[in-house]
């Protein structure tokens, strides 16, 4: 359970636009890296906050396309980036380059999953149960609301943040599609004493702020009987 001993107020972000990796460009990097589109994202993100808020502290999980972000708010507020891999993207077992398509039929199995099995019988494509991962997220978190200051960012991925959103919100885990989160897009969660949460806010996108560049095309598929 996290908990902390002041209202603290967190940022959570998902990071900016990719590139994946291709068979003409997978030897110079195996992971998606920021494209045009996601550095244009990244500086309007963080022009927007620098306006906004102080930050005390700006962390990212251990990936690359996190960590470019987070570099890019860091800079506006003249701050390091701490690195938090505990909080890397939900181990799906998915190529890097896989489909949105793809990515979210996976999302839709383990939401299936969720609702079916206890979170210890889930086991992951890396070996690992879903509550370890929870486990790890929720430690990883407890971590960074720990530092010193009230205005923390985080720099993380889609399912993390839809995981961390069930969490903060008290919901269970199969609901975790009932959010989106669009690339660079802000969550804001104040965080009080008593392990107490308020989600003030969910999947701001300073950049297109009535979401009119990603409509959602897509149906969950029906669940296995």
């Amino acid at each position: 359970m996290i908990s902390v001993s002041e209202p603290k107020r967190l940022y959570l972000l998902r990071h900016a636009h990719t590139v994946p990796p291709t068979s003409e460009n997978s030897g110079e990097f195996s992971e998606p890296m920021l494209s045009p589109k996601g550095i244009e994202q990244a500086e309007h993100t963080a022009n927007f906050l620098a306006k906004q808020v102080q930050f005390e502290a700006i962390f990212c999980t251990g990936l690359k396309r996190t960590i470019d972000t987070a570099i890019s708010i860091a800079r506006q507020q003249n701050l390091e980036v701490e690195s938090e891999p505990e909080l890397n993207e939900v181990p799906l077992g998915l190529a890097p380059n896989a489909s949105y398509k793809t990515v979210l039929e996976a999302y839709s199995d383990l939401c299936q999953s969720l609702e079916k099995y206890p979170l210890d019988q889930i086991v992951l494509p890396t070996n690992i149960s879903f509550n370890t991962l929870l486990t790890n997220y929720l430690s990883a978190i407890q971590r960074i609301l720990s530092h010193q200051g009230t205005h923390i960012a985080l720099v993380a991925h889609g399912g993390t943040n839809l995981i961390l959103l069930c969490y903060f919100m008290g919901l269970p885990y199969h609901r975790l599609l009932s959010f989106y989160q669009e690339n660079c897009c802000i969550n804001i969660i104040d965080c009080l004493p008593s392990s107490n949460f308020i989600v003030r806010q969910i999947n701001h996108t300073c950049w297109d702020p009535l979401k009119t560049t990603m409509p959602i095309q897509w149906k969950p598929k029906e669940a296995k009987p």
